[in-house]
């Protein structure tokens, strides 16, 4: 199957009869009369176009082995008993009730029972004792097509997994077994899929949308699993919209022919709140696809890549036939199709078709999703029954999950050793039940973008730093991970000749030259090795070619979309800047993704690049958005070296936000990495939480840290022993006489301004330590405790990778809060001031901006 431009031979189509109220409102309105002879004009419309349709009904009746359908509707019908006169009812009573039940049902009600849902409440009659049935209830299956619950390559059939229920996953299977598929395998919770996000574009090229009904986790599982088998894959991410209305990637785009896309007008622009992302993945090898281009605009990849595209305000009424044909439910649609096709030398061929009875003109009257499963051509050489012990129900993983973490930490691991290394597992006894959930839960999702991850992830829950400690808290330190230089990988994907099916495209880079992130995109095979490191070295001085207001400023960082936002409890114990709230997870989510999404755009457009990461919901991080506090990026003009840094975080929620893809894909553009998470599985547990509670001066090596239960001092003092920094230790308070939880709350350091609440600093020692360590070197901005409380403390400056102009980020909270003479300081050491509203993240969240940010320098 090449694309969705293909020629259609088949559709298979719901029996009239079976629509639910799932459908659209033009074929639930009025009557069923109506809703009949819809269906039938569409069926005609179907056929004079040379397309055999066939009704889901009669398709599960071409298995010629009756056992299998009368083994499946007798498994599906529920009965619920009413005992009030009699005996009890027994089990075998009721399966035998079953039994008859079915064997006595004639063909057409047999394809009323695969069709329906059927529940019958039966008790005993009060003469004779014998089962009769007093009442029943009937629903229909109309959602099993409407759900879109499987996608079909050229490879096998995949059904999704979460949306699924039982009875949708054994009636799905049956059906896709019905149209002779070669290979069926099914997606392992808690990873959903819908195959409205699904859609092929030629025999290099495949679009996978993610967002409201797909997971990323899911595409990244997929693509490790070969089931695409093509050269290319583009992500087309919604991360900031998630609107009901919009909820598949084939509700925001269609393919009409093998070089035209029609596009909703909503959704582009650079600047809309509603825009959608891509990521384009190469496939290296049989089983590895890595990322070659990161958060483009989805209008401007089209374009970049030849693609003809029309924009209009709605593709749900668009059903592609193959070759060109489509039907239109709007005819002012189908005029702009056709003037488009024309003016472009097109093959497109729209016709208007109408329905009786319809209220709206862009109503899913006959769009594939809801009324019909289009197959491709070359699945459908027979319709044989299969054998139903070749063929059970059970879901036929491709792949079984691992028993254990540690199982598929050994699975993983040995996936890329080196011919002398020795495979490295995670403790189990450290892993809780629910970390073993969260590892379970992406089962090698993330391997198609980042192998190496899964390897180094066991090896990175260990220090890098090799000193003894006597301390009888302290876990042994483990010897540090180093990774040799990538090389440079070979072609990303095979050419194709002038003449091909499929119009040419290209690949040109949609970023600037920003260090980290362009490493991510160019490194090739990663060959792992492991050194151990007996002492910590100080590295060689910073190189004095680089500008010093380089090594303190990033141009690109890393943002992870909140997707599951909500109010984590497990934080909120000493986090006293979080609000308790009332509203639903999902509305918070939503104004929360609309937030992020706002602060990425003003970041973009002022040329810094941003590397976009997206939580799920299964995950359980509602803390994901604030990734710096569990990783931070050190650049060799820093330390001599490019390294990467992991840190022991408080609780578990925010453990899981580190996950195996966002690592792997940062370890590519690091030549080392130390982790100091092992910290967390000590027998009196302490923790480190990065840049949140370390605030850096990256030109001096000075890191300042206010003590906290987030803060112990020893990790701290291995980890500047580690990268070579000195340390200014305080104490700091609220007005509560509370400790601040996170020094980066109350203090930024930017090149040569910086940003501190003396105030929250109660020892005159401390204090006067730690500004006469700024003030040699920053000019001071004070702020309150007032201030504190607005963000003004949490602030990071950036660079723009377009013109090296320096910026300093905030939320327009803490702009409103910081007086106009204190804004007039930051603007004397800086360019500009970036700021942009994210309340709900502050108040749900209680971090800001600088929280969200983790620079990649």
């Amino acid at each position: 199957w090449l694309g969705e431009y293909d020629t259609t031979r088949l559709m298979v189509t719901h029996d009239p009869p079976a629509l639910g109220d799932t459908l659209s409102a033009g074929l639930h309105s009025r009557s069923v009369r109506l809703k009949a002879e819809n269906h039938a004009r569409f069926a005609s419309t179907l056929r004079e176009n040379g397309i055999e349709v066939r009704t889901l009904g009669d398709l599960l009746m071409e298995l010629g082995e009756r056992s299998a359908l009368r083994k499946f509707i007798t498994d599906q019908l529920v009965l619920e008993t009413d005992d009030q006169v009699g005996a009890p009812l027994t089990e075998e009573e009721l399966d035998d009730f079953r039994e008859r039940m079915v064997d006595g049902m004639t063909e057409a009600q047999l394809v009323q029972a695969l069709t329906h849902q059927l529940r019958l409440r039966i008790g005993r009659r009060p003469s004779s004792g014998k089962l009769e049935v007093r009442s029943f209830e009937v629903s229909p299956l109309a959602s099993l097509l409407e759900l879109r619950l499987a996608i079909v390559t050229r490879e096998c059939a995949v059904i999704g997994g979460k949306h699924t229920s039982p009875l949708h996953h054994r009636l799905m299977y049956l059906m896709l077994e019905c149209l002779g598929l070669r290979r069926i395998v099914s997606l392992p919770p808690p990873l959903r899929l819908h195959g409205g996000d699904f859609i092929p574009a030629g025999p290099d090229l495949i679009f996978h949308g993610t967002g409201r009904v797909t997971d990323e986790a899911s595409v990244r599982y997929m693509l490790g699993k070969h089931v695409f088998d093509v050269p290319r894959a583009a992500m087309v991410r919604d991360l900031f919209d998630r609107d009901p209305t919009r909820p598949c990637l084939d509700s925001v785009m269609k393919l009409l022919t093998c070089d035209t896309i029609a596009l909703l007008r909503s959704v582009v622009g650079e600047d809309n709140p509603r825009r959608r992302l891509v990521t384009e993945f190469v496939r290296v090898s049989l089983r590895e696809y890595r990322p070659v281009r990161l958060s483009v605009e989805l209008h401007r990849y089209l374009l970049e890549n030849d693609w003809n595209v029309v924009l209009v305000d709605s593709v749900s009424g668009i059903c592609n036939l193959g070759d060109g044909k489509l039907l239109c439910g709007d005819p002012e649609l189908c005029k702009q199709l056709n003037e488009f096709g024309a003016e472009h030398d097109s093959q497109i061929q729209a016709t208007h078709l109408e329905f009786e009875g319809t209220e709206h003109k862009h109503d899913l009257l006959f769009h594939r999703r809801s009324l019909c499963f289009r197959v491709p051509s070359e699945h459908q050489a027979h319709f044989e029954a299969p054998d139903p012990e070749q063929h059970p129900w059970a879901t036929d993983l491709e792949v079984p999950r691992p028993a254990s973490p540690t199982q598929l930490a050994k699975d993983l691991t040995q996936l890329r050793l080196e011919e002398d290394e020795e495979p490295t597992v995670v403790h189990e006894p450290h892993l809780s039940p629910r970390v073993e959930f969260d590892m379970l839960a992406e089962p090698l999702a993330s391997l198609a973008s980042s192998p190496p991850a899964s390897i180094r992830l066991s090896r990175l829950l260990s220090s890098q730093d090799g000193d003894s400690d006597s301390e009888s808290d302290a876990p042994k330190a483990a010897d540090s991970l180093d990774t040799k230089t990538p090389q440079a990988r070979h072609g990303a994907y095979p050419q194709r000749e002038r003449g091909m099916h499929m119009p040419r495209r290209s690949r040109s880079s949609s970023l600037g030259s920003t260090s980290a992130v362009e490493r991510i995109l160019s490194s090739a095979n990663l060959n792992i090795g492991a050194e151990t490191v007996s002492s910590p070295t100080p590295p060689p001085a910073v190189a004095a070619v680089t500008p010093p207001e380089h090594i303190q400023t990033s141009s690109a960082v890393m943002m992870v979309a909140p997707v599951g936002f909500c109010r984590n409890e497990e934080t909120a114990l000493d986090n006293f800047f979080m609000c308790d709230v009332d509203d639903p997870m999902v509305e918070l989510e939503r104004r929360a993704l609309a937030e992020f999404g706002a602060l990425h755009r003003e970041l973009t457009s002022r040329g810094v690049c941003v590397l976009v990461y997206s939580a799920e919901r299964f995950q359980g991080t509602p803390d994901a958005v604030f990734p710096n506090n569990w990783v931070s990026a050190h650049s060799a003009d820093e330390l001599g070296e490019s390294v990467l840094v992991l840190y022991p975080m408080a609780t578990e929620s925010r453990r899981r936000e580190r996950r195996q893809n966002i690592i792997g894909d940062l370890q590519e553009a690091y030549s080392r990495s130390v982790g100091f998470t092992q910290w967390e599985f000590s027998d009196v547990p302490h923790y480190l939480e990065g840049t949140g509670v370390l605030v850096l001066d990256r030109v001096r090596r000075i890191a300042y840290a206010a003590k906290s239960k987030r803060c112990y001092w020893r990790i701290a003092l291995k980890w500047a022993n580690s990268l070579g920094y000195r340390l200014v230790f305080f104490r700091a308070y609220d007005q509560q006489d509370r400790p601040i939880y996170h020094t980066n709350v109350m203090m930024f350091v930017g090149f040569s301004v910086a940003v501190v609440c003396l105030e929250s600093v109660t020892r005159p020692e401390e204090r006067e330590k730690l500004v006469s360590t700024l003030s040699s070197s920053h000019e001071i901005v004070e702020i309150t405790h007032e201030q504190v409380l607005h963000f003004c403390g949490n602030l990071l400056e950036v660079r723009s990778d377009v013109d090296n102009r320096r910026y300093i980020c905030m939320s327009s909270c803490a702009y409103n809060a910081f007086t106009e003479e204190q804004r007039a300081t930051l603007l004397r050491h800086t360019d500009g001031i970036i700021h942009s509203p994210i309340p709900t993240i502050e108040k749900i969240g209680g971090g800001s901006v600088r929280c969200m940010l983790a620079e990649l320098p």
